[in-house]
């Protein structure tokens, strides 16, 4: 270890001296940082634009189909009856629906017992259950040691497709009640005891003749003044691409169920287009914009985010073809460009657009030919491809940009830790040439003492 002595022979500081030649010597390594930091801030910059591009693709790949493009609403008359809800697949178009019955599963109750936890009170035997006609399901019940509780828990364990549960009907009465899992009037819950029954059809009252006391019923609905029979009341065949789901009966009156093209709800899914397209822009707008000088830390003449920006905007111009003539550009259906490249739409032109022709906004959309190349798709499907490719992790440009700063990046890290390594030796180098003359000066000033003694 090297021992200083600063300045105790030669009255010179020279820790500031070393600190002041280090200063000097440490300046090819602060230039470098300060590099370092540039390329950070383009990395952090390459990062931002990617991801305000993954929003503009999410936000296109929403407006990619033809499905997408056509929302409509459902609405009924009643509520209390009958809701409905429609898909991309609905037709508009106005529906009278009388609701008959609703679909149901049934429901059988046992013959009264006095408690559900005492044994000798539901008889000896077996009792067979099947639900929708399939397989006999056997329950062996010995009311020696079987509860009313017992038995329910025996069902519930050996037969599919039905619940077992006591009901309380009085503080003297409980019953069992066996209910089936699906409405619909396949899904019938039967009963059957053996011939060595004993007790059973006198105690439970399950059996062969038993009378449900909730059948197991399909819904049934008058439309058109057709029948429309269903096991559920969550119907979605009725009408084509709508789903009626019923809570009570109406006869003898109907419900009317109005379907319509929505499109509040297209219109916002391209203001979302919009809004994330305008905020990639404005961001690559923000980096070429100068300002008398160019920051070293900028993107400005970056030939990646030129790229960027002239694929964006090129798409963004396109005609398609395939839309015929009159809606084929989305200039023609309310899009209009600002000076700095920016969208703004004209909601009410582009409903007015979609309200005469929806075919033809559809396939300037979302209009795709199947082939490999996009000059002849939609707006849409052109975006969110363009966009993959930019973004692409080993081919894409963006991708590319990011690796060669990182790289970059890299290389001043390693030149900065060979720079530190230099001065670190150069340090040490200092600090033991300043301690040796210190040492000299010592032993100088020590003689001359001496011979000054000696006179």
């Amino acid at each position: 270890m090297a021992i200083s002595f600063s300045g105790l022979a030669s009255g010179l500081d020279t820790s500031a001296i070393i600190d002041a030649l280090m200063q000097v010597a440490r300046e090819p390594v602060t230039r470098l940082q300060t590099k370092r930091s540039n390329y950070t801030a383009k990395a952090s910059k390459i990062a931002d634009l990617r991801t305000r591009l993954s929003s503009l693709r999410t936000a296109a790949l929403a407006l990619d189909t033809a499905s997408e493009l056509r929302s409509y609403t459902a609405q009924s008359s009643d509520s209390g009856t009958l809701t409905a809800a429609a898909s991309s697949s609905a037709s508009p178009g106005s529906y009278s629906i009388n609701v008959k019955r609703l679909a149901s599963a049934q429901r059988s109750y046992s013959s009264g017992v006095s408690a559900k936890d005492q044994t000798g009170l539901v008889g000896h035997g077996q009792l067979a259950v099947r639900v929708a006609g399939g397989a006999w399901a056997t329950v062996t019940i010995d009311q020696d040691t079987d509860t009313l509780e017992g038995v329910a828990a025996k069902i519930n364990g050996a037969v599919a497709g039905v619940t077992a549960s006591v009901v309380k009907v009085s503080d003297s009465e409980y019953r069992l009640l066996v209910a089936g899992k699906e409405s619909g009037a396949a899904n019938l819950v039967e009963f059957d005891l053996t011939a060595s029954a004993k007790g059973l059809s006198d105690q439970l009252g399950l059996n062969a003749a038993h009378v449900p006391d909730q059948a197991a019923q399909d819904a049934w609905l008058l439309m058109d003044g057709k029948n429309f029979y269903r096991p559920t009341n969550q119907i979605s065949d009725a009408i084509a691409g709508v789903t009626l789901s019923l809570s009570s009966a109406s006869d003898p009156e109907s419900v009317s169920v109005t379907v319509a093209t929505d499109l509040d709800a297209v219109v916002g899914k391209v203001e979302s287009m919009v809004s994330a397209y305008n905020s990639a822009l404005s961001f690559i707008k923000g980096q070429f914009t100068y300002s008398g000088t160019v920051k070293a830390d900028s993107l400005m003449g970056d030939s990646a985010v030129l790229t960027v920006k002239n694929q964006l905007q090129g798409i963004i111009g396109t005609q398609v073809a395939a839309a015929g003539t009159e809606y084929n550009a989305l200039s023609k259906v309310g899009f209009s460009t600002a000076r700095d490249g920016t969208l703004t739409l004209d909601s009410a032109k582009l409903k007015a657009a979609l309200a005469a022709d929806p075919d033809a906004v559809t396939k300037l959309f979302s209009y795709s030919d199947g082939n490999a190349t996009t000059e002849n798709d939609g707006v849409t499907v052109r975006l969110a491809r363009a966009i993959d490719g930019l973004l692409q992790s080993e081919t894409g440009i963006l991708s590319a940009r990011s690796e060669g700063i990182q790289d970059t990046i890299g290389a001043i890290d390693d030149r900065i830790a060979g720079l530190e390594r230099s001065l670190a030796t150069y340090e040490a180098g200092l600090k033991k040439q300043f301690t040796a003359l210190e040492t000299l000066l010592g032993s100088l000033q020590k003689q001359s003492g001496y011979l000054a003694a000696a006179q």
